[in-house]
């Protein structure tokens, strides 16, 4: 309880992510800074971290080390970050991290290499992070047991749509 009073007051969102379960949700979405304050605090609800949302916030690659503890940890969400290739070496030994969004995160084909080694990995957001179309068809063939998530949809507008188009 005084580990989730800690991060509340640091303007975490903390939830259960199932009734009467040890496991959280944690969302960072308007915690105003990352700093030691609230990496100490994370750390001290290591075990039972199980989704953690850092979308758009200054996270960078040194604050990952400490994420390398959260051994329960299934969905990351690192999009918007400036999480780079030096941080992926913490997230590619976590037994159970399933699901990893870098959307935006300045990482390189030769970052996500690391990630090959993810034991649990299924699905991977790499919209506009710094690799190309060549290189995300060798991340892709290199990593077969993973749904890669490249973006850039092309939605189509269909005749029943309210949409109005500008000519």
């Amino acid at each position: 309880p005084e580990a989730v009073r800690k991060l509340k007051e640091l303007r975490a969102g903390v939830l259960p992510i199932a009734e009467k379960s040890a496991l959280l949700e944690i969302s960072l979405i308007n915690v105003e800074r990352v700093d030691a304050e609230l990496l100490s605090a994370l750390e001290a609800l290591a075990p039972h971290i199980a989704w953690l949302r850092c979308s758009d916030l200054p996270v960078e690659s040194s604050h990952l080390a400490s994420f390398a503890s959260f051994e329960n940890l299934t969905k990351l969400y690192l999009d918007d970050t400036k999480v780079d290739d030096e941080g992926l070496v913490h997230l590619s030994e976590l037994p159970t991290l399933n699901y990893l969004n870098l959307k935006g995160a300045p990482v390189t084909a030769q970052g996500l290499e690391q990630l090959a080694t993810a034991p649990a990995l299924e699905h991977l957001f790499i919209y506009q992070t710094a690799t190309t179309g060549p290189e995300r068809q060798q991340i892709a063939t290199r990593m077969a047991q993973v749904q890669i998530d490249t973006g850039g949809y092309v939605v189509p507008t269909f005749k029943t749509d309210t949409t109005f188009l500008a000519e």
